[in-house]
């Protein structure tokens, strides 16, 4: 394990060698920029998709919010178009009627509406509801207004609390239902809370190790720069002072443009002490 850990970490540095320190300065730079560029991208993307993930979760709570709203105004479609029947069974009004016939269209319209974007547990509810609503219309027509016309008591009280009691089935079944739909809703909301606080603590991160890798790339590049030029500014310090012996260090391994001004300071150098030298050596003789 400790080879293996070794070798990556040799290979990590011939690789690092190889990209990184032998490019020209130009190219450091535009490694440090595109690094630090990307991470910070990295950070705008993570912000966006949460945002995105957000908006979506408005829209599922938004729609669950029209659910409710629309699960109340068929509770009281329901409700009103009772009391229009009880009206025309104690009045005998044809303007109950005519109201029971708009109310009835309406509360159809609802549902069918409701049902179009429901899923398939409250569909299965829903249908309950609309099933009961067509037998509270059925017997309207075909028993409660006949036998109010004909004056028959019994029948259209019997049909009457037939049709209360699926009135108060319906009203169960939209309670469950709007109960139902509170659940969802608060279970998008705790999703909702989830996501912006995973997504919140994604981009500190991020953008944390954004502005410690390019603090930790811009320090080393321009430490790397400030060695590299105090060592060439102690050569030609050296040799403006005549100092020809001064010693210099070994040829530079690296082929950006300090390397190869410090290589090329050394080889004049080199030659000058050799100049120096040969003339030295010709005064003798």
């Amino acid at each position: 394990m400790k080879n293996k850990l070794s070798g990556i970490l040799s290979s990590m540095s011939k690789f690092f060698n190889r990209f990184f320190l032998s490019a020209s300065i130009k190219k450091k730079l535009a490694y440090t920029f595109l690094l630090s560029s990307s991470l910070y991208l990295a950070a705008s993307v993570i912000a966006a998709y949460s945002a995105n993930g957000m908006l979506s979760n408005m829209n599922s709570v938004k729609k669950t919010g029209d659910k409710s709203i629309t699960v109340t105004e068929i509770g009281r479609l329901i409700n009103a178009k009772d009391i229009r029947i009880a009206d025309y069974i104690t009045f005998l009004n044809e303007e109950d009627l005519r109201e029971y016939r708009t109310l009835r269209k309406e509360l159809n319209k609802e549902l069918n509406h409701l049902m179009s974007y429901s899923n398939r547990e409250n569909k299965d509810l829903l249908h309950s509801v609309v099933k009961n609503n067509k037998l509270i219309d059925e017997l309207f027509i075909k028993e409660v207004a006949p036998a109010v016309i004909r004056l028959d008591e019994e029948i259209y009280t019997e049909s009457r609390k037939e049709i209360s009691r699926l009135r108060n089935q319906n009203n169960k079944l939209l309670t469950e239902f709007r109960a139902g739909t509170l659940e969802d809703q608060n279970r998008i909301m705790n999703d909702m809370r989830d996501t912006v606080f995973k997504s919140l603590v994604l981009v500190i991160i991020t953008a944390a190790a954004a502005l410690i890798i390019s603090f930790v790339l811009v320090h080393f590049v321009s430490e790397y720069i400030k060695k590299r030029v105090h060592s060439i500014l102690n050569i030609t310090d050296a040799v403006s002072r005549g100092e020809l012996n001064h010693a210099l260090r070994p040829p530079e391994p690296y082929e950006d443009e300090l390397g190869k001004l410090s290589n090329s300071i050394g080889s004049m150098v080199l030659k000058l002490r050799e100049l120096v030298t040969g003339i030295n050596r010709g005064h003798i003789l």
